[in-house]
This record gives structure tokens, C-alpha cells and sequence, in this order.
């Protein structure tokens, strides 16, 4: 029995109009994800380091279907935020099944009204959940790996006067009924895992006293503001110099902002001035012009070039320092390396092209590519928890 977090944050509808166009490209690159978690926990890694695994083969397969690291990590930590209250009250012997159906409901609640989501997403965040639980992780170190801090933005639930935790793993009647809902009445809590549903009449829920319940959850990118100003979203469909980029002219403003050609590269012109706006020529490279000013710019020819290449993922999906020309350094440690190794070859054939290795010119990716970026990392050492 559970419950998730009321209100529940909604995906952007430029996202779920870009997850529509190609489906099954995106539960591509969640199963090559799932698939690099699974490993990473056999091998030994943590959740929170099983995650950033899942995160190193994501994001750059989002990112050739357009999606920004910054919108790449905004969602992974709207998504957490969302599920992951559920995970932590849900019981904690829940079954992969039960972890898999609470997945699929989380997900179903943030879709933006009357869009449904495409059965293929359904079908890989169902695998996900699954695996999780038959990878060794329970529900509640599901939730405390995708939740922040008490009292953060991605932390959901009511907290006390002084900003600590007060609904206790697996009692969602020590949280106030007000600050929570049931899974959907259709949803496949009540079609495939009905011990996931409420006792019949509810729960005696606790009063809210002085309990201080959470906020709206605004989906954070950075340095853009999300809101009605659709710049915000300049980073994953792109205007002029966006991700999809358009020719000529200067970089978007947006977060993700490429150069001039936005991802698809071009030539000429200055680099966006948006959070990771690319060298001239956008992520994909293309040649002369400046680099961006914006977090994670870089050189001439975009991407991986110059010094540091392309920025990390977030505090979610990274850890390291930039290295020179490729992926950041540090890794989370020798057992998320060996997930990304193993899983390297499933994501590359599923669409990762990104993460290829390649020379520097016109229109490629910079010299360095992931193949030599990886080999650097994998030599040292560090962890970074997921978002």
C-alpha cells in the first residue's frame, strides 16, 4: 500500500510532445539505461551509483533526440521527486512488480492532462521498476536515492518546524491526507498490483499541525526560467540555434543554447549564450566562431572541444571534473564503470552515437570523443549521488 505526493509535479508539454514523436527511440535509451543500473548493482555499486550509471547512458541518447543535459536532468529530478515519495511509503518488501507498477502510475500522474502516454514509456518505466527490485534495491532505497534532502525542492513531503522528515518509510498514514493521493483508480497499481492500493476507507491519516507541506514543484533548468515564457524550452526543440538547431544567426538563449546551427552544427557566428551554449557551430561542431558563454561552453566546433568538453550531467547524473576534449573524469567508482562498459555496446547499437569516439573536424564531434574520455576516467575514482 502507498501513496504519492499531492500535487504531483506535470512534464512540460513540449516534452511529452517530444516523447510522442519517437517513442520507441526514447524507451530505447530507458532500457539501455536500466540495463547499465542492473549491471552496476551486480557489480557491486550502491543505488545512488547504480543510477548514475543509468544516467551515463541516458543522457547522451536523449541528447540525439534533441533533449538538452539540462532538460535531461531537470527531468530526472522531477521524475524523482514525484516517484520517489512513493517508493519511501510504500512497504518495504514490495515485490519488483509492485516497484514497477508504482513507477508506471508515478509517471501517469505527471503527464500533462488529457495526454496519455505512449505504451512503449509505459512498458520500459514498468522494466525499470522491475529491475530495480530484482537487482536488490528496496522501495524505500529507491526513494531515498531519487528524493532530495528534507525540505528541498525535490523532496515532496511535509517536513517539520525545523525542516526534518515526518512520514515514516512505508506509513503513508503519518502523512497528512491533504499532501497525498492514491495511485489512480485505473492505473496499474489497481490492475497488477492491488496490495499497492489503499486499505478499504482510506488510511486514519495524520493532522497537519505545525507540519509544514511541500510547494508546487517547478521544473528547473537552470539558468532558463520555466514558466510561460517558452525560452525555457529553447534547449530541447530549439528556435535558431537551439538543439535542433536552424542555420545562420546567432545561438539561442535557451537552456542548452548551440551555437549558430544549434546541435546540427553549421558554420559562422557566436555561440548561445544559454547554460551549456556550445562553441559556434552548436553540439555537433561545425567551424569558426566563438564559444559560448554559457555553462559548459565549448571551443570551435562545439561538443567536446577544447578544454572540458562536453559538462556533466548534473548533480544527478555526474561526478568528476571536465576532462580535456571528452566526458567528465571520476566516474562513480569501479562498478559504475564496469555497467557503463558492459552496457556501452547495447546503447551505441539502440542509438548512442554520441558516446563514439572520433577525430576533430568540421561538422564531428572534437578529438577525444567518449572512447579516449572513458578510458581516462575509468582510472580514477569518486562517486557523486543521484539526484
Amino acid at each position: 500500500m502507498t501513496m504519492y505526493p499531492m500535487p504531483m509535479p506535470e512534464i512540460p508539454a513540449e516534452f511529452a510532445d517530444m516523447i510522442d514523436a519517437n517513442p520507441e527511440g526514447f524507451a530505447d535509451a530507458m532500457a539501455a539505461g536500466t540495463e547499465a543500473m542492473g549491471a552496476a548493482m551486480a557489480n557491486g555499486a550502491s543505488p545512488e551509483d547504480a543510477f548514475e550509471a543509468m544516467g551515463d547512458i541516458m543522457g547522451p541518447m536523449m541528447e540525439d533526440m534533441g533533449v538538452s543535459p539540462e532538460a535531461f536532468d531537470a527531468m530526472g529530478d522531477m521524475m524523482g521527486a514525484g516517484i520517489g515519495g512513493a517508493m519511501h511509503m510504500a512497504p518495504g518488501d514490495a515485490s519488483p512488480a509492485d516497484m514497477g507498477a508504482i513507477m508506471q502510475d508515478g509517471l501517469d500522474y505527471m503527464m500533462p492532462e488529457g495526454v496519455d502516454c505512449p505504451p512503449a514509456i509505459m512498458e520500459a518505466m514498468g522494466d525499470m521498476g522491475s529491475v530495480m527490485g530484482d537487482s536488490g534495491m528496496s522501495c524505500h532505497d529507491v526513494g531515498a536515492a531519487m528524493m532530495g534532502d528534507p525540505g528541498s525542492a525535490t523532496y515532496l513531503l511535509p517536513v517539520d518546524g525545523d525542516g526534518n522528515a515526518v512520514v515514516e518509510a512505508g506509513q503513508p498514514e503519518t502523512c497528512p491526507a491533504e499532501a497525498v493521493q492514491p495511485p489512480p483508480a485505473d492505473g496499474a497499481c489497481a490492475t497488477s498490483a492491488p496490495d499497492m492500493m489503499p486499505p478499504e476507507g482510506g488510511y486514519d491519516h495524520a493532522p497537519t499541525g505545525d507540519m509544514v507541506l511541500s510547494e508546487p514543484y517547478v521544473m528547473d533548468y537552470g539558468d532558463a526560467e520555466a514558466g510561460s515564457d517558452t525560452s525555457a524550452y529553447d534547449g530541447m526543440a530549439g528556435g535558431t540555434g537551439g538543439m535542433a538547431g536552424g542555420t545562420g544567426g546567432a545561438g539561442g538563449t535557451g537552456a542548452g543554447g548551440g551555437g549558430t546551427g544549434g546541435m546540427a552544427g553549421g558554420t559562422g557566428g557566436a555561440g548561445g549564450t544559454g547554460a551549456g551554449g556550445g562553441g559556434t557551430g552548436g553540439m555537433a561542431g561545425g567551424t569558426g566562431g566563438a564559444g559560448g558563454t554559457g555553462a559548459g561552453g565549448g571551443g570551435t566546433g562545439g561538443m567536446a572541444g577544447g578544454t572540458g568538453g562536453m559538462s556533466a550531467l548534473g548533480d544527478a547524473m555526474s561526478s568528476g571534473t571536465e576532462g580535456e576534449g571528452g566526458f567528465a573524469e571520476g566516474g562513480a567508482g569501479e562498478a559504475t564503470d564496469a555497467a557503463i562498459s558492459e552496457a556501452m555496446d547495447s546503447a551505441t547499437d539502440q542509438g548512442g552515437g554520441a558516446t563514439d569516439s572520433g577525430t576533430e573536424g568540421e561538422g564531428g564531434f572534437a578529438e577525444g570523443g567518449a572512447g579516449e574520455a572513458n578510458d581516462e576516467s575509468s582510472s580514477d575514482d569518486g562517486s557523486s549521488a543521484a539526484g
